[in-house]
């Protein structure tokens, strides 16, 4: 099941980082370190193994080289010296995760029957301001 404001968000955030990503050189970057292709990399977190590849996700803020709102970038490797960015993982669209110093926080990534299911904890202040 497709959410649209988080397909919203994906997308946009995904077009962020495909415009900006060639800032930078991969000289100025460490040579066996993830870093993302742009802004700013946190926890990570959904550390797993699947279909043959390591797969990281990460707390991920790519308009910033500073903490704020949090995604969930993703990479894969095969020998974990060597990472391959995928697109965003996760965006916060929905109320529990929108606030501006809130996101997509800790979570992990599990397999189940064939499939890679990730999952976090989504803040924000709004709830905190409703009670």
């Amino acid at each position: 099941m497709t959410n649209n404001k988080h397909q919203s968000a994906i997308e946009k955030v995904n077009k962020f980082i495909d415009d900006k990503k060639s800032i930078g050189t991969k000289a100025q970057k460490p040579r066996y370190h993830l870093t993302p292709p742009i802004g700013w990399l946190n926890d990570p977190n959904g550390l797993i193994q699947y279909k043959g590849e390591y797969h990281v996700f990460y707390q991920y803020n790519p308009y910033s080289s500073s903490w704020s709102t949090m995604h969930w970038g993703h990479a894969v490797s095969k020998d974990l010296i060597n990472w391959n960015h995928l697109p965003a993982a996760l965006s916060p669209s929905e109320d529990y995760d929108t606030y501006e110093r809130g996101g997509c926080f800790s979570g992990s990534a599990v397999e189940h029957n064939g499939c890679l299911y990730v999952f976090y904890t989504g803040t924000s202040l709004l709830w905190f301001r409703s009670k």
